[in-house]
């Protein structure tokens, strides 16, 4: 069975508690220079369009979330189980997506809760976030009790981001590759901005802030 292979299944993908099924989607156009790059891409590595975009979004979601991999379902009621190592290739990456997808593992509703899914021109609703691919644009289906719209407008652009800087250097290990777009870059640069405390070199964080909290103890100590 699959939970049998998945005993540790929280280090693959971030869990949710739904209480409503509330669904919105997000189209991500391609442009035509995109898209033939993106040909010349699958062409030259050979590897289909779905697993390209397979790789992607697992890479992305893995990313953004800090696990060791994730997994997928498709509209084949199959689970594709895509481990993350950060400093692995992006071809031997993508060579491991194109095994993960031809040796799929069979969807049990007992086995797996709520995780992500990745179709071909189908939505399914019951993930919380899917990747619809369709010819020449992606959609995003997310359920918008959990992500807000603003967090979906970054995650557009973080994956057009993303899919650019594989094309450009497809020589990059995945955790080197760039997925945050110049305006969440500027948006991050503008939030950190702050008051400038010199430290010892030889302190650790912890140590830093357990320090300031003892000389300033009615200071906020985080603002999110």
């Amino acid at each position: 069975m699959i939970r049998d292979l998945l005993k540790n299944k929280e280090a693959y993908v971030t869990f949710y508690n739904i209480l409503v099924k509330d669904y919105n989607c997000k189209k991500i156009q391609l442009s035509n220079d995109l898209i033939l790059k993106i040909n010349e891409f699958i062409k030259t590595n050979d590897i289909s369009n779905f697993k390209f975009f397979t790789g992607i979004f697992a890479l992305y979601l893995s990313r953004i979330d800090g696990t060791e991999g994730c997994i997928l379902k498709t509209n084949a009621d199959s689970i594709i189980i895509i481990d993350y190592v950060k400093d692995e290739t992006l071809k031997d990456y993508l060579n491991r997506v194109s095994m993960a997808c031809d040796n799929p593992h069979m969807y049990n509703n007992e086995d797996i809760d709520i995780f992500y899914s990745i179709n071909d021109f189908n939505n399914n609703l019951d993930s919380v976030l899917t990747l619809n691919i369709y010819e020449d644009y992606l959609e995003l289906v997310y359920n918008s009790s959990i992500f807000l719209k603003e967090y979906i407008n970054h995650m557009v652009s973080n994956l057009s981001t993303l899919i650019s800087n594989v094309l450009n250097s497809p020589l990059k290990s995945c955790g080197k590759i760039d997925l945050l777009s110049d305006n969440e870059k500027l948006l991050i640069d503008n939030f950190s901005k702050g008051q400038h405390l010199n430290v010892g070199v030889n302190k650790t964080f912890s140590q830093i802030f357990h320090e300031n909290a003892i000389k300033t103890p009615d200071k906020i100590a985080i603002d999110d």
